[in-house]
């Protein structure tokens, strides 16, 4: 009977093992964010100038043979935007007849732009684009000038071929045949996407950009 009784203690004892816990690491994911906006400054038609509003669309243009308008559109990557390709797509429509375009442009290639067809060989010649680092922890937005060229300060011109004839400046079309340069621009993550991939994208997307708060390109 003893026996039993000292067996039975035994069972009983809570046994103590060396133990410790750390605190948990807790990881809280965010969605990053790409956000752009395309604008210019209003174009006054009687100075030939550019004001301090800002328009998304310019119809006050004027084909004046020989003369060169102020044009300054412009991409702006807004602070706490994650690494992205941004594109710019320059467009003219109905832009001339007998051969002679009414009016001339370029990109400014010295603000980081480069000819998307150099890299992704399905793009159209109308095309360019710039890789912007991550600007999370911006504390300003960052403007890139779309086009070259300067006239009373600005970043940016258009001009007027100084060959135009009366006859060809008579058929000049109007209403939706009327002389447009459009500018689309569009911006895609670029961290784990190729610049081809990332094209494909934009192409896609229904947020081409003129303004953060809208979905549409700028057309003049």
């Amino acid at each position: 009977m003893a026996l039993v009784l000292i067996i039975g203690a035994t069972v009983g004892v809570t046994l103590a093992y060396l133990s410790d816990k750390t605190t948990s690491v807790v990881n809280t994911f965010t969605v990053g964010n790409v956000d752009i906006d395309l604008w210019e400054h209003k174009y006054d038609e009687t100075t030939r100038k550019l004001g301090n509003d800002i328009v998304i669309s310019n119809d006050k243009y004027k084909i004046t043979p020989g003369v060169t308008d102020p044009k300054d559109p412009t991409v702006t990557v807004v602070k706490g935007s994650e690494a992205c390709y941004v594109f710019i797509e320059v467009t003219a429509a109905n832009n001339g007849n007998d051969g002679q375009a009414y009016f001339t442009w370029a990109v400014d290639t010295s603000q980081g732009w480069k000819k998307l067809n150099d890299e992704v060989s399905s793009a159209s010649a109308n095309v360019w684009y710039q890789e912007v680092t991550s600007m999370v922890n911006a504390t300003t937005n960052k403007d890139i000038y779309v086009l070259s060229g300067s006239k009373e300060g600005s970043h940016g011109a258009i001009s007027y071929s100084a060959n135009l004839t009366q006859a060809q400046l008579a058929n000049i079309g109007t209403g939706d045949n009327a002389p447009k340069l459009t500018i689309t621009a569009y911006a895609v993550q670029s961290e784990g996407v190729t610049l081809e991939d990332a094209w494909t994208a934009a192409q896609a997307s229904s947020n081409a950009i003129y303004n953060k708060d809208s979905g549409a390109s700028q057309s003049n």
